[in-house]
């Protein structure tokens, strides 16, 4: 079986703004560095003005970042574990940042899991202000743990097939959309995911969010559940094994399961 859980369940906790917090060393609250980005008011022409970033090492669980002074209310995005090259060029207005993607061309996560978190508010003179701002992964967490195996079936890999390489800004659609089936560009298809983590038979993985729309040809039954009935490009868990009997290598098998 598999769980799949979106970003908006899994959220962090609170960090003020001008300074951040470590929340432990469990890998989905790990906090490397964190990007702020300045944008110069709220409307959708806004430009980003400033950007300034704090890295936490292993021996600091504070750090702090400069920002700004302004009396006017002006859009701060917090970007946590997320390289520098991927990052919006002065001048990118708010609405094409708010309206695009962070690309991962290989979902290397050795930084952290990306996180995002917005505040819109004043940077005044004096203390940095008690407001937080609540951090948001960007990817979705594919549990898979595998149960009632079958006599004989020896596992050699648990992988994911057709992973997104860029991650929703903003939230996607969740209903009553079907992504376009022409976008191979946001997807990685040749390369396959390993596990972030395994502990016996239990995999977990992290992935931008991929919202495919719904499969409607499926009637009944998890034997219909496979690509011919899938949307172009769904995310699938990839199983890899061999059979045995008294010791003899029988057969070799690849499962295929998607995780919708």
């Amino acid at each position: 079986q598999d769980k799949t859980q979106t970003r908006s369940e899994l959220e962090t906790g609170v960090l003020p703004v001008g300074s951040v917090t470590r929340s432990g060393e469990d890998p989905e609250n790990k906090v490397t560095s964190i990007w702020v980005l300045q944008f110069n008011g709220t409307v959708a022409t806004s430009t980003l003005v400033h950007k300034a970033e704090a890295t936490l090492s292993p021996d600091v669980t504070e750090a702090t970042y400069t920002i700004s002074k302004t009396t006017n209310q002006h859009t701060y995005y917090l970007l946590a574990n997320v390289y520098d090259s991927l990052l919006p060029a002065l001048n990118t207005r708010l609405d094409n940042f708010q309206g695009g993607f962070l690309s991962m061309e290989s979902n290397n996560l050795s930084k952290g899991i990306p996180m995002i978190g917005t505040w819109p508010g004043a940077a005044t003179a004096g203390a940095a202000p008690e407001e937080g701002v609540k951090l948001e992964r960007l990817m979705a967490k594919i549990e898979v743990n595998i149960t009632g195996r079958f006599s004989g079936l020896n596992i050699q890999s648990v992988q994911l097939r057709d992973i997104p390489k860029k991650m929703f800004i903003q939230q996607p659609p969740t209903t009553g959309t079907t992504v376009a089936t022409t976008d191979e560009d946001r997807y990685n298809i040749l390369t396959p995911l390993e596990p972030y983590s395994q502990n016996g038979d239990s995999y977990i993985f992290y992935i931008p969010e991929n919202i495919r729309g719904q499969a409607n040809k499926i009637i009944s039954g998890a034997y219909e559940k496979a690509y011919q009935n899938a949307p172009y490009f769904s995310t699938y868990i990839q199983i890899e094994g061999t059979y045995t009997k008294n010791g003899v290598e029988q057969a070799d098998v690849v499962y295929e399961l998607y995780t919708g």
